[in-house]
């Protein structure tokens, strides 16, 4: 681009703040500056293979490139490589030439690979993740020169043509219409800013096999533990081993299902539900520990009396607990509900769902929120899949 500037500089930065916000100010006006526009879309054909261990899913989709042959040239003197660098391989499978009403000449490419995703597993598994395709400019295949906004190139998503998914079949993700967002490579990433093009595909968990499957299984330790009340009071070694086997057998389901998770700094809402049940389930032998010594007590030198004694506390003890499963369930299904409150503001913040697309959608009676996430879920389903 005539006169542009690189800003690239090899001159130590002595201010940081003020060199990121002119870096900002200078990719700003570089943006308003480009002249030669690409215009993507695309439609995702197939999600899978994903793998919460590496954080990492399959994706196979279209995208659609076009430019104005004025800008930038016919499809013989001009054919833009674009990279994903978020992605562990991927590979272009074919391509068609295109050329659109509006006279713009591209090309569609089916591309195919495994991609790297930042999954947010905190409401885990209740969530709902974004797995992003980032598609950033690279070089120019005919000419070699680098398709940055120095150079005068910019990257736009077509206004005349929606983001589409196909179908899915997934007996663990329910999929939202796909979004999009637009941002520029960071100083530190390229010393000429690039244009990236983030294609989100929004997705819900289908929490029915956790909850069969896992929940359902620490619920049953909740309900064996009770067996400990009906123990004689006296037979102090057995009360305490029987309750200290269920705990160990839920410490080995936890490492368990450790193993199928990725190694994550925080707990997740599953997390919190085996910290509860494992408090929940030393409760018993820490407290009748302390009533044994209280009682000064041991299974040798227990009377009539003391077992009477005993079987009162035993029993206003079963009663206590009782209660403190229910009121702990409730809060764990109390944070479920805040969670899945939440998910409309989750997807809205996955980027922006194009106009083309809500036109679409619109038209076949699907409703949308205030935050522009979709009204009527089933009815979205439904068109999907028809």
């Amino acid at each position: 681009m005539p006169g542009a500037k690189s800003l690239h500089t090899d001159e130590p930065d002595t201010s940081p703040l003020s060199s990121i916000s002119a870096w900002n100010d200078s990719v700003a006006e570089l943006k308003r500056q480009a002249t030669k526009t690409i215009y993507v879309h695309s439609r995702v054909i197939y999600v899978g293979h994903v793998d919460l261990t590496s954080q990492t899913f399959f994706c196979r989709f279209d995208l659609f490139v076009a430019w104005d042959p004025k800008e930038c040239g016919t499809t013989e003197t001009f054919d833009p490589f674009l990279r994903m660098p978020q992605s562990e391989s991927w590979s272009e499978l074919f391509r068609f030439p295109l050329e659109t009403p509006a006279g713009r000449v591209g090309f569609r490419a089916t591309y195919e690979g495994v991609f790297i995703c930042a999954l947010e597993l905190e409401s885990f598994p209740f969530d709902a993740q974004a797995f992003d395709i980032r598609i950033q400019m690279g070089k120019d295949k005919v000419s070699g020169a680098i398709l940055s906004l120095t150079n005068g190139y910019k990257l736009e998503h077509n206004p005349n043509f929606p983001n589409m998914i196909a179908s899915q079949i997934s007996d663990e993700y329910e999929f939202r219409p796909l979004r999009y967002s637009l941002s520029v490579t960071s100083r530190l990433e390229s010393p000429e800013p690039r244009c990236e093009y983030m294609i989100s595909i929004p997705a819900s968990r289908k929490s029915g096999y956790y909850l069969s499957n896992h929940y359902f299984f620490v619920l049953l330790m909740f309900f064996f533990s009770f067996t400990f009340f009906v123990l004689p009071v006296d037979d102090i070694a057995n009360r305490i081993m029987n309750n200290m086997t269920i705990f160990l057998i839920n410490v080995a389901f936890k490492f368990s299902v450790s193993a199928t998770l990725p190694k994550i700094g925080y707990q997740t809402a599953f997390d919190k539900y085996l910290a509860f049940s494992f408090v929940y389930l030393l409760l018993d032998p820490a407290i009748w520990s302390i009533i044994y010594v209280l009682e000064n007590s041991s299974a040798a030198d227990i009377g009539p009396a003391e077992v009477a004694r005993l079987w009162v506390k035993n029993n206003w003890m079963a009663i206590g607990k009782v209660g403190l499963m229910f009121a702990g369930h409730a809060k764990l299904y109390y944070d479920y509900l805040v969670d899945h409150g939440k998910r409309s503001s989750t997807f809205a913040q996955m980027g922006k769902m194009d106009d083309a697309l809500v036109k679409i959608l619109t038209e076949q009676g699907i409703r949308f929120k205030p935050d522009g996430t979709v009204g009527n879920m089933v009815q979205y389903l439904q068109l999907i899949d028809s």
